[in-house]
């Protein structure tokens, strides 16, 4: 997604798609509020410690990408010729995509707002899934499989935003930028 809708699909098609955009890394902070659905929203306390792990993690996913490719690649129309760079790209992240599960259930749960932090939690761990599809079709050249898992990666990016932001992550903590 770069040609996705809406700026969290861009932000999560940073990781899983063809890190095209920046992760911007600005200060934390967030309440234990009640979100529109009438669920507590996830502590500011735990929003400090998910966003001082995607510090972490989009510094080093970052370092191990490096610039992406393809600049005039669109990922929901991919030029075969540009599928093996770009797939060859998206694996140099694989160690650490690989290990963003296990940091995510390393955090644990929040004070208040578990059920909004599992829900997060449980859309982002399938893009991963997703990431690994689009990696796969684009080293097999295969544009229609590339199309559709990036297709699934910005819905899923929808989806992400609206539940992180009703989880209660400010879209100014880095846990908002990166998902």
């Amino acid at each position: 997604m770069v040609n996705g809708t809406g700026h969290r699909a861009r932000r999560l098609s940073a990781l899983t798609a063809a890190a095209l955009a920046a992760a911007t890394l600005v200060g934390c902070g967030g309440t234990a509020a009640t979100s529109t659905g009438g669920e507590a929203t996830v502590d500011s306390a735990f929003i400090g410690k998910a966003d001082a792990w995607c510090a972490r993690t989009v510094a080093g996913y970052h370092a191990a990408q490096g610039s992406f490719p393809a600049r005039s690649f669109d990922p929901l129309h991919p030029d075969p010729a540009q599928l093996p760079q770009v797939g060859r790209f998206l694996a140099r992240g694989n160690h650490i995509r690989d290990g963003m599960p296990a940091g995510l259930r390393a955090l644990g749960e929040p004070t208040t707002g578990a059920a909004q932090w599992d829900r997060v939690r449980d859309l982002f761990l399938r893009t991963v899934h997703l990431a690994h599809a689009e990696i796969t079709a684009a080293l097999a050249g295969n544009t229609t499989a590339f199309a559709t898992a990036a297709g699934k990666v910005r819905d899923l990016g929808k989806q992400i935003g609206t539940a992180d932001t009703a989880a209660g992550f400010p879209d100014s903590t880095p846990f908002a930028q990166l998902f």
